[in-house]
């Protein structure tokens, strides 16, 4: 099955039982029936190349939403299409653990690896955005942080 042209109802259906969704769609003529009568619709827009980039531009343009079928592409289209994300998270975390860190808290690779995925400051720019928030620059002096320190 492609996003280059309309997919056939037996297509839908094939894929429902490779990817055991009859149960959870349950109905399959309700499935049918909302594939029949959206299917001028989204082959104009399969044509048009849109659904390639976009694929719930449909579903927004719908005055109601056909519910079974919103259920399918919702499924289909949250199946990752590959590994690479998680490959690459494995490999960060093996480079921030290594043999001279090996004391190191699950909780701190955790840390570690949120920052340096999910924060695209330079080195300026974070130095900045931490001088500017009090609250940051009081928590990181306080000792709460280090749990350790109170088992004494």
């Amino acid at each position: 099955m492609s996003l280059k042209q309309l997919p056939s109802f037996q297509q839908l259906f094939n894929a429902c039982r490779v990817l055991k969704l009859t149960s959870s769609i349950g109905d399959m003529d309700r499935l049918y029936d909302e594939y029949s009568s959206t299917k001028t619709v989204v082959q104009g827009i399969v044509s048009q190349q849109v659904f390639q980039t976009n694929g719930f531009c449909f579903f927004q343009s719908c005055q109601e939403v056909p519910a079974t079928l919103f259920q399918f592409v919702s499924f289909v289209l949250s199946v990752p299409s590959s590994n690479a994300f998680p490959e690459r998270i494995f490999s960060l975390m093996n480079a921030k653990c290594r043999q001279e860190r090996n004391r190191m808290a699950v909780s701190l690779i955790k840390s570690e690896l949120q920052v340096y995925t999910n924060y695209t400051f330079s080195c300026h720019e974070f130095h900045s955005f931490v001088l500017s928030d009090q609250k940051l620059i009081d928590a990181a002096a306080r000792n709460d942080k280090y749990k350790w320190k109170h088992r004494r």
